[in-house]
C-alpha cells in the first residue's frame, strides 16, 4: 500500500512537471539562489544579486500559472520579469521607501493576476469563477502549513539530535530544511493539487466556509457597518470632524465585507434576501468612503502629502467605482472587482512615489525662495526635506539647490 500511493505521488509529480514546466523551473532556481543567500555574507554582491533574482521570481512565478504549456506568454512573462530585475534597486536594504512601495506593490499585485484571469476565461458563470479561485487559494494555504509542518518536524529533530548527542548543527542547516520544504516539497503538493480540475457541474463547497461566512462573517459585517454608518450620521450632526484612523477602520470594513461575500457566494442564488443584502452592502461603501474622504482631507490640511496618503486616494476610488458597478452589475463582480483592482494598482505604485516626489519638489524651491524671510515657511521646509530624504534618498537633490 505504501509503495502504491509512494508510485502515485510520484506519477503526479511527473504529470505536474508536464503541466506546469516554465513554473517549475523557477522554483527550482529560487530554491538554489535561496541556498546561495543562506551561505553568502549579508553584505556581499551576491547576496545582493540573489536576494533581487528571488524578488523576480516572487513576481514572476504566480504568472507562469497562466497558460503554463503556451511557450510564447511564458516568454513575455519571463521579459517581464528580466524587466522587473532591472528596474530593482541595488539593494532593498539601501532602497527609499518609494522604491519599496514599486516593486513590493508589483509582486503583492502579481498574486491577483491569475485570478483575474481565471475570471475572464470563466466570466459567464460566478460560481465556477469562485471554485476555481476558492481552489487555487485554498490549494495554496494548503502548501504554507505542509511547509510549516514538514520543516517544523525535520527542524524539531536536528535540534533533539544536536541536545541529545552534542552533535554541533550549523544553524544554516535549518535554513536549507526550510528551503528544501518550502520550494521544494510544498511545491510540488502545490502544483498536484492545482491540476486537479473542478468539474462545471456542481461547487464543492467547504461547511466551514459556510459556517463562518453565514453565521459569524456576515452578522459581524453588518454589525461593524452599523457602527460606521452611525458615526457619518454624527459627523452630519454634531459637524465633529473624522479622525485620521478612520481610513483603516474604513478599509478594514471593506476588506472583511469582500471575505464575507467570498465565502457566502454560493449561497447567493438560493438565498434572496442574502442576493439583496449584497445591494444594501454595496451601497454602505459609498457612505463609509465619503468618511474616508473627510479624514484624509483633514490628514493632507494638517500635514501634506505623503505616498501612503495617495496610496489612499487610490483605494477611496477603487472601493467606490467597484460598489457602484457592482451594485448596477451583479453578473459582472468578479470582472469588475479584479480588474479595477489590478489595473489601479498597477497605475497608483508606479507614479503615485512620482507624483508626490514631484509635488514636495515644486514645493521645496517655492519654499527655499520665501524661507529666509518668514520663519514659518523655514518650518514647512524642514518637514519638506526630512521628508524626501526619508521616502525618495538624497538623489532627488540634483538641480534643487543649484541656480538655475
Amino acid at each position: 500500500m505504501l509503495f502504491t500511493r509512494l508510485r502515485s505521488f510520484l506519477d503526479q509529480r511527473i504529470v505536474s512537471l508536464q503541466n506546469f514546466p516554465i513554473t517549475q523551473l523557477v522554483i527550482i532556481t529560487m530554491a538554489v539562489l535561496w541556498m546561495i543567500c543562506i551561505e553568502s555574507d549579508y553584505q556581499s554582491e551576491t547576496f545582493v544579486i540573489c536576494s533581487n533574482l528571488l524578488f523576480t521570481g516572487a513576481l514572476v512565478a504566480p504568472l507562469t500559472l497562466m497558460k503554463p504549456r503556451n511557450l510564447s506568454v511564458q516568454a513575455i512573462i519571463l521579459l517581464i520579469g528580466v524587466l522587473f530585475y532591472v528596474s530593482l534597486p541595488y539593494s532593498i536594504e539601501t532602497s527609499s521607501y518609494s522604491q519599496r512601495i514599486v516593486f513590493i506593490g508589483s509582486i503583492f499585485v502579481s498574486r491577483i493576476v491569475p485570478s483575474l484571469y481565471m475570471a475572464w476565461g470563466h466570466r459567464t458563470r460566478k460560481e465556477t469563477t469562485w471554485a476555481h479561485i476558492t481552489h487555487r487559494w485554498i490549494s495554496l494555504l494548503q502548501w504554507f502549513v505542509g511547509w510549516a509542518i514538514v520543516w517544523a518536524g525535520i527542524a524539531a529533530s536536528l535540534a533533539s539530535i544536536d541536545f541529545l548527542f552534542g552533535v554541533t548543527i550549523d544553524s544554516e542547516i535549518y535554513g536549507h530544511v526550510g528551503v528544501i520544504s518550502m520550494l521544494c516539497i510544498g511545491s510540488w503538493i502545490w502544483l498536484i493539487n492545482l491540476q486537479q480540475q473542478e468539474t462545471e457541474g456542481e461547487i464543492f463547497y467547504p461547511r466551514w466556509m459556510r459556517v463562518f461566512g453565514q453565521y459569524i462573517f456576515l452578522p459581524l459585517c453588518v454589525l461593524y457597518g452599523l457602527i460606521l454608518i452611525s458615526y457619518g450620521i454624527k459627523i452630519l450632526a454634531t459637524g465633529q470632524r473624522p479622525e485620521g484612523q478612520l481610513v483603516y477602520m474604513v478599509t478594514g470594513y471593506v476588506c472583511f465585507w469582500l471575505l464575507t461575500w467570498f465565502a457566502v457566494l454560493p449561497l447567493e442564488q438560493k438565498n434572496m434576501r442574502l442576493s439583496k443584502a449584497y445591494r444594501v452592502l454595496f451601497a454602505s461603501f459609498f457612505v463609509t468612503s465619503w468618511l474616508m474622504i473627510g479624514a484624509l482631507l483633514i490628514r493632507v490640511h494638517q500635514y501634506g502629502w505623503t505616498i501612503d496618503r495617495g496610496l489612499v486616494v487610490s483605494l477611496i476610488v477603487w472601493i467606490m467605482f467597484m460598489s457602484g458597478c457592482c451594485f448596477l452589475w451583479s453578473s459582472r463582480r468578479w470582472m469588475i472587482g479584479l480588474g479595477w483592482f489590478v489595473s489601479i494598482a498597477l497605475f497608483s505604485i508606479w507614479t503615485i512615489p512620482s507624483l508626490i516626489k514631484s509635488h514636495h519638489i515644486a514645493q521645496t524651491k517655492t519654499l527655499i525662495a520665501t524661507a529666509p524671510t518668514n520663519t514659518g515657511d523655514a518650518t514647512k521646509l524642514y518637514s519638506s526635506l526630512a521628508y524626501l530624504v526619508g521616502d525618495y534618498g538624497t538623489w532627488w537633490t540634483d538641480g534643487v539647490f543649484t541656480q538655475e
